[in-house]
């Protein structure tokens, strides 16, 4: 079983890569222009965006999402066509 995931809101998330690398370019404005370009994936609560941190991380990491995967099947069915 899965641990619980880390939801965190953009600015949570900028503050948390602001202490592992202080020189760090992903800042609240970067991942905000990544959630509205539904290029990672989020919860709304109320007026609140959650973000998986997890997520987000593998994102910036290069490694493959499950909506990164949705994205590029939708991209080779188009392909197809």
């Amino acid at each position: 079983m899965a641990g619980v995931p880390r939801m965190r809101t953009i600015q949570q998330c900028a503050v948390y890569f602001k202490e592992q690398d202080p020189g760090t370019s992903v800042g609240e404005w970067c991942i905000r222009q990544m959630v509205n370009r539904g290029e990672i994936p989020v919860v709304r609560s109320g007026r609140k965006i959650l973000i998986n941190l997890d997520t987000l991380i593998e994102y910036l990491s290069g490694e493959e999402t499950e909506a990164g995967k949705k994205e590029n099947e939708c991209d080779t069915e188009m392909e197809k066509n």
